[in-house]
């Protein structure tokens, strides 16, 4: 398998309100050849539960109960990046 020309990455903590909105955004784009990685940020909130419902294997999500803020996270999902 190839890897993706694009990785996005999409770091949330408790972004449940536009989270699926962004995810759809990428979703809707021209371009196919792509990743989406949502980086949860330790969310209490039910944000990424929208993203349950997306049937398509090029969205991953990470998950991790730690909060380490957006570089961290950043960092994250360069290191989680095909």
């Amino acid at each position: 398998m190839t890897p993706p020309l694009v990785s996005v990455l999409l770091p949330v903590h408790n972004g449940g309100h536009a989270l699926l909105l962004a995810a759809w955004s990428i979703l809707g784009q021209s371009l196919r050849d792509w990743e989406l990685l949502v980086l949860d940020d330790a969310s209490t909130d039910a944000a990424l539960a929208p993203l349950d419902r997306i049937a398509d294997g090029r969205v991953r999500i990470v998950r991790d109960p730690l909060r380490r803020g957006l570089a961290g996270r950043l960092n994250q999902g360069i290191d989680s990046a095909t």
